[in-house]
């Protein structure tokens, strides 16, 4: 998704440097144009070592139930000053008209760790309902909340943002799937889908697929669905989907 974004933005006049702080040299393994800039804050695989304290604490905020995986997340990146450091910089030196971020914890580094105020459109690929719930972190909250635009996937997660985040613009723009001509061969008597994803409710949920699956696959005897790793990781998992 970012990798295809980035591309077409590109190829549409727009300046993009593509920032990210992941442990592996090189490119992506999606490709990216050669017109942008990438910059990996962590591209030489630097240590970023947590202090005993920290994972003493994180352990046992985890054995007793009470780990906040927000507030542990910024507790672990206040720690990796140096990378915060560039990453501000960057911003500086590159002056963006505008951030986009893909994660809710991008999101908490520029607002709540940086407190950057550069014009900001806060991305999110799941659910609305995962982060925003009764449950939800004040520092997540505000840092959405310091956002100039929230995008979400779907019309029916415009609603649940807009109760957390009242006066923030809220837009709805789904995937784009790049759809490639098939041609049928008929000499085959089936046809096989192949969903590969994770088993759960709020997130990628193939049991969507299942279900609709099911209503019509009586009409269309020809088509087969299959699940990758479905099975075990809702045994692992525990999930109980009602198809």
């Amino acid at each position: 998704m970012l990798c295809n974004m980035a591309n077409e933005l590109s190829e549409r006049g727009a300046q993009i440097t593509v920032v990210c702080c992941d442990n592996e040299n090189g490119l992506p393994f999606f490709p990216l144009s050669q017109k942008l800039n990438f910059i990996n804050l962590n591209g030489s695989g630097r240590d970023l070592k947590v202090s005993i304290s920290i994972k003493i604490q994180r352990e046992f905020l985890r054995l007793i139930g009470l780990l906040d995986k927000y507030k542990m997340f910024i507790c672990l990146n206040s720690h990796y000053k140096q990378i915060l450091e560039e990453l501000s910089n960057l911003i500086n030196v590159e002056k963006p008209d505008i951030i986009i971020t893909f994660d809710p914890n991008s999101i908490m580094v520029l607002k709540y760790l940086l407190k950057n105020n550069s014009p900001t459109i806060a991305m999110l690929h799941l659910d609305c309902k995962l982060f925003f719930n009764e449950k939800m972190d004040n520092i997540l909250l505000n840092s959405f909340k310091n956002a100039n635009c929230i995008q979400v996937l779907n019309k029916s997660n415009i609603e649940i943002v807009r109760r957390y985040c009242p006066y923030i613009d809220v837009r709805y723009i789904p995937n784009v799937v790049k759809m490639s001509l098939i041609k049928k061969n008929y000499d085959k008597c089936y046809n096989k889908i192949i969903t590969v994803s994770r088993i759960e409710e709020l997130g990628k949920r193939p049991h969507l697929l299942i279900k609709t699956f099911n209503k019509i696959y009586k009409e269309h005897y020809e088509w087969t669905l299959e699940v990758v790793r479905g099975l075990i990781q809702l045994l692992m998992k525990n999930i109980k989907l009602k198809f």
